[in-house]
C-alpha cells in the first residue's frame, strides 16, 4: 500500500474512532484473528431478494399521488454491537487493529437486523403510509394536508425509538 493510501486510511479510521463507530484494539500481540468473508450484500441489498423487495416497495405505493422518499444509511451507525460480538469484526489497517461499537454495514446479518428494526418501528404504518426496504423509507399519501401528517408520524416513530 502506497503512502497516499496508508494516510487516507488512517484519516478515515481516525474519522471513525472520533464519531465512535469504530475501538482501536487494544490487545497485546498475541491476539486472536477473526477471518470473515465479505458481505453478501450486492448494491447495499441483501442479494438473491432485491428485486422482490424493491417490487414490493414501488408497488406499494401505486394510487398514492404524493410520495416522500427518506434515506436512513446513518441508522446502521446507531445499533450497537453485543459486547461479546465485537472482538469478532476485528479489522486492521497497515498500522492499528480496530473493532466495529456499532453495526457495520459489511456483516453478513446487518440488512435483516435493520430490516427487522424498521419493521418494529413503523409497524403500525407499514402498507398504510409507509414502505421500507432497508434503508429506503417511502412516506406515501393522496393529500398534501395527509402527507403532512403522515411525515409527521413518521419522523416521531424514528424520534421516539432514537433514530
Amino acid at each position: 500500500m502506497g503512502k497516499e493510501k496508508r494516510n487516507v486510511a488512517r484519516k478515515e479510521a481516525n474519522k471513525l474512532v472520533k464519531d465512535g463507530f469504530i475501538k482501536k484494539h487494544t490487545t497485546p500481540h498475541g491476539w486472536k484473528m477473526w477471518l470473515w468473508s465479505k458481505n453478501r450484500m450486492v448494491n447495499g441489498s441483501l442479494s438473491g431478494g432485491f428485486l422482490s423487495f424493491t417490487n414490493r416497495l414501488v408497488d406499494g405505493t401505486v394510487g398514492h399521488h404524493i410520495l416522500s422518499f427518506l434515506d436512513a444509511y446513518s441508522g446502521y451507525n446507531q445499533i450497537y454491537m453485543n459486547p461479546r460480538d465485537k472482538e469478532k469484526t476485528t479489522f486492521m489497517t497497515n498500522c492499528d487493529k480496530f473493532y466495529y461499537e456499532v453495526m457495520s454495514f459489511s456483516l453478513k446479518n446487518a440488512g435483516v437486523t435493520y430490516q427487522k428494526l424498521m419493521n418494529y418501528i413503523f409497524k403500525g404504518m407499514l402498507n398504510r403510509n409507509v414502505e421500507v426496504y432497508v434503508v429506503d423509507i417511502v412516506v406515501k399519501s393522496n393529500s398534501c394536508l395527509q402527507h403532512i401528517k403522515d411525515l409527521k408520524e413518521v419522523f416521531k416513530a424514528l424520534r421516539d425509538h432514537g433514530m
